[in-house]
């Protein structure tokens, strides 16, 4: 690709005035119907280098659950579901760790026999590891995520974009006004 052809869009600076985040969106507005293609196109996910380290950013909401696998600050896959009628009683905790147990299903071809990072926005899921007293289902989750070599790491909500955005997705998706 030329980059002199896209060197204006990449030069972008964060808007600092009302009128400069218009015009910002403006822009992203007017290309809003291919912004879903593009995020999911070949250039944007990237196939994973087993080589170097995944993270896996999950989320959950009232609703719907969402995670994004991450290399280099680049997806490599996303997986996003609402919740099932018993997960809605759920928990926040649970249903974080619900979020958790979904992706790692979900992408367990690629973490298997790598160490990885759980990025959550749940401070208790941190210390789910060394959690003394498990009720049967989180004696079952933690079975599961013993297969497996990661880190926790608590990031709060609000940086933890790509995630919640799919968990929330979904929320609107199928709760109907």
């Amino acid at each position: 690709m030329d980059r002199k052809r896209v060197q204006t869009v990449m030069d972008w600076g964060i808007p600092s005035k009302m009128a400069d985040f218009r015009s910002f969106l403006g822009l992203a507005n007017y290309y809003r119907r291919s912004l879903k293609q593009a995020i999911s196109s070949q250039s944007v996910l990237k196939l994973p280098q087993f080589d170097k380290p995944f993270e896996v950013q999950v989320d959950a909401s009232d609703r719907a659950l969402g995670g994004v696998l991450v290399q280099d600050k680049h997806p490599v896959a996303f997986e996003s579901r609402k919740l099932k009628d018993a997960e809605l009683r759920y928990s926040t905790h649970e249903k974080e760790m619900t979020a958790v147990i979904y992706c790692l299903e979900a992408w367990r071809h690629y973490l298997l026999g790598t160490k990885f990072t759980i990025v959550t926005d749940n401070v208790a899921n941190t210390y789910f590891k060394t959690q003394q007293k498990l009720s049967p289902k989180q004696a079952h989750w933690q079975e599961f995520l013993g297969e497996f070599d990661f880190e926790w790491v608590h990031q709060p909500g609000k940086h933890n974009d790509v995630a919640d955005a799919l968990s929330r997705k979904l929320v609107e998706e199928y709760v109907a006004p």
